[in-house]
């Protein structure tokens, strides 16, 4: 099974209603992500202000439903170095995260990314993490699909990935994982797609 990584444009479009400013906790993490990821100047995040179109293919998304809560960050490429920071669990209401292809984006999976309980889309595949997946994981019960990718992470599935009750899609590639599968993983309801691409250390049976 093999997955092509294209870069992507996409054009969202927010309505004219109910524009907000980001409330204060979420904006100083956006400027704080901004700055730690070395994003270009011109990429457009909705810290200070809200246009009702935006571009953002290297920023994120900002949905002005929930009070000024950021709802989705899309970064497919254009992160210039740093790492995922602790601080991301601030933006509480986080519902997807991709930021897939940013070999620049080092550190490793923080715990803290367990904190983000409404989470449901979670994508990070072809960056430069290194390190293991988080035990913490398991705690992102809204959770719908999930997806990592790193040839500098190691270490094993972690059980409490058999958590996720919500779980449709479950992707590990191109990675160092080892050890057995979980076997629990393979009875998870929800499930409806395991792949397990170019990362030869996993063993085991579903």
């Amino acid at each position: 099974m093999m997955r092509k990584f294209i870069p992507t444009l996409y054009l969202f479009i927010t309505p004219l209603f109910g524009l907000a400013q980001l409330n204060s906790s979420d904006s100083t993490t956006c400027m704080y992500l901004h700055n730690l990821w070395q994003l270009s100047q011109s990429t457009q995040y909705p810290c200070a202000s809200l246009m009702p179109i935006q571009q953002t293919s290297d920023w994120c998304i900002f949905n002005s439903s929930e009070n000024g809560y950021l709802k989705e960050i899309f970064l497919n490429s254009g992160i210039q170095g740093g790492y995922i920071p602790p601080e991301i669990q601030n933006l509480s209401k986080l519902e997807r995260i991709n930021i897939d292809n940013n070999l620049l984006l080092g550190g490793v999976i923080p715990p803290e990314i367990g904190n983000l309980t409404m989470l449901k889309f979670l994508s990070i595949e072809n960056v430069g993490i290194g390190g293991t997946i988080p035990p913490e994981i398991g705690n992102l019960s809204s959770l719908i699909s999930l997806a990592i990718g790193s040839h500098n992470m190691t270490g094993t599935i972690p059980n409490e990935v058999s958590n996720l009750d919500s779980l449709e899609r479950f992707y590990i590639s191109n990675s160092l994982i080892g050890g057995e599968s979980p076997a629990a993983v393979g009875g998870m309801d929800a499930l409806l797609c395991l792949g397990i691409i170019f990362s030869p250390k996993l063993t085991g049976s579903l």
